[in-house]
């Protein structure tokens, strides 16, 4: 069963890997292969501009939480609503 599954996914795998190059080709056959190569590093910018935005804005959520574990909470309702918005 384990086997079936793996294969399964493999092959959707490749499926998907056939048709992401298929597009590559095509592109390539249309704007060239500069342009093509040009638009794939443009993508691969924007995705690690964006990785590193979400990296920093985690390390400033973490920062916030250290700080207001730190600060004093009175009462119980408070200390409640506390827990669950930084969960």
């Amino acid at each position: 069963m384990r086997r079936l599954v793996w294969a399964g996914l493999g092959a959707a795998g490749g499926i998907l890997a056939y048709r992401k190059i298929e597009q590559f080709a095509a592109d390539a056959k249309d704007k060239g292969v500069i342009l093509t190569v040009t638009d794939a590093s443009n993508s691969l910018r924007g995705l690690a501009a964006g990785a590193s935005d979400q990296i920093a804005r985690y390390r400033a959520g973490s920062n916030l939480r250290d700080a207001a574990s730190e600060s004093p909470v009175s009462g119980r309702a408070a200390a409640m609503v506390r827990t669950q918005s930084f969960e």
